[in-house]
């Protein structure tokens, strides 16, 4: 300002110009949000700028020519700026928790103070990519019986509902004496014809109903402990969430966080409030004096396995690694029960789609054949 000669007609702290900015928005804006590939991306590119010795600032401005769409760029450049204003990137970062969790920010804390921001970030990149990948394998898992379960409810509410109205006065102008399986059918038919409407708004007061329930913390606690019961998908939520925990405590635990925070930590990346408070019980014990095996298998929660190689760690002095081997066995255990689940749930599926389907052609056929015999 003093080379260029000019002269502040009116000075505020950065605080206050973004509070002041951020109630000038408008009603409908919002902040940029960005996908977890997206992030790893940014992640991985600011990693190799700094490995390369390249200035942060630096670093951030040329990722954010990098980035392909606005919002990652808006996000970049609004880091870089509070950066350029002072701020650590830790601060920078923790500003914006929308983007950049607290698993995110204390790393990137952890790479600051002990001076390896560059492989942090690197590190930090991979867990993000495998975090991604761990998540696709879960949602492909309930996707695809799911999908058929949808595929078979469409189709035979669509022949209930549109095929037999039409059937119907074709089967009432010849007088025929209708079986009992196309009597049914015809009240179903008419049934769902009157009152269909009724059933979808009940079905919908009683899922907001049932997220109102939700709210209460010992209601969701019950909710998640069934869950964890369940056959099928209770093992694939827990060992899916133990995995994801035991990965991230690894890569903050290498990254040079403190074990108690590691666990304070990584305890908010469990989706399952269940495991989410033994984990939390887990750091108390640790907090107390306590090891982490045994605050792991005091709340019962944890798998066996990992329990024991989390012992194995501590006694080794390399849990850090244990912790790592931990989550990819998990990992690997995971997959064997997506397979085993697809293997299990999709046959039964389709039987009963096909069940179904072939029940309502019997319904419409056999009048048909009624009508063929009369009319020889």
């Amino acid at each position: 300002l003093k080379e260029k000669r000019y002269k502040p007609i009116e000075v505020q702290t950065a605080k206050q110009k973004r509070q002041k900015a951020a109630k000038n928005k408008s009603f409908f804006s919002s902040t940029p949000r960005i996908k977890a590939k997206e992030l790893s991306l940014l992640t991985r590119q600011l990693s190799i700028l700094i490995l390369s010795n390249v200035p942060l600032d630096e670093a951030l401005g040329a990722t954010a020519k990098q980035a392909k769409k606005a919002n990652v760029q808006s996000v970049v450049l609004e880091v870089r700026s509070r950066v350029l204003e002072g701020y650590s990137l830790t601060r920078a970062m923790e500003s914006l928790p929308h983007v950049f969790d607290t698993l995110y920010v204390a790393m990137v804390n952890a790479g600051e103070r002990s001076g390896y921001l560059g492989p942090v970030l690197e590190r930090l990149a991979d867990y993000t990519e495998k975090r991604e990948e761990l998540k696709g394998s879960v949602k492909q898992a309930l996707a695809y019986p799911m999908f058929l379960l949808f595929f078979a409810i469409v189709i035979v509410v669509g022949l209930v509902v549109f095929l037999i109205p039409k059937l119907v006065k074709t089967f009432a102008s010849a007088k025929l004496q209708l079986p009992g399986l196309t009597k049914a059918l015809i009240s179903l038919s008419g049934f769902l014809a009157s009152y269909g409407w009724i059933i979808l708004v009940v079905l919908v007061l009683i899922w907001f109903l049932f997220k109102r329930w939700l709210r209460n913390p010992e209601a969701n606690k019950k909710w998640n402990r069934f869950l964890l019961g369940l056959p099928i998908a209770g093992e694939l939520l827990r060992i899916a969430d133990t995995a994801r925990f035991a990965n991230t405590l690894s890569v903050l635990m290498s990254s040079g966080v403190p074990l108690l925070d590691g666990l304070r930590i990584s305890s908010k990346v469990l989706s399952n409030d269940v495991l989410k408070e033994a984990a939390s019980e887990a750091a108390d014990t640790v907090q107390e004096g306590g090891s982490l095996r045994k605050g792991m298998e005091t709340s019962g929660e944890f798998p066996m396995m990992m329990t024991q190689m989390v012992g194995s760690g501590e006694i080794s002095g390399e849990l850090e690694q244990m912790l790592q081997r931990s989550a990819t066995q998990q990992e690997r255990e995971l997959d064997g029960v997506i397979k085993g689940a697809l293997s299990v749930l999709a046959p039964p599926i389709v039987v009963i789609m096909g069940g179904l389907v072939m029940v309502i052609v019997m319904a419409i056929l056999l009048p048909i054949f009624q009508m063929s015999n009369i009319g020889g």
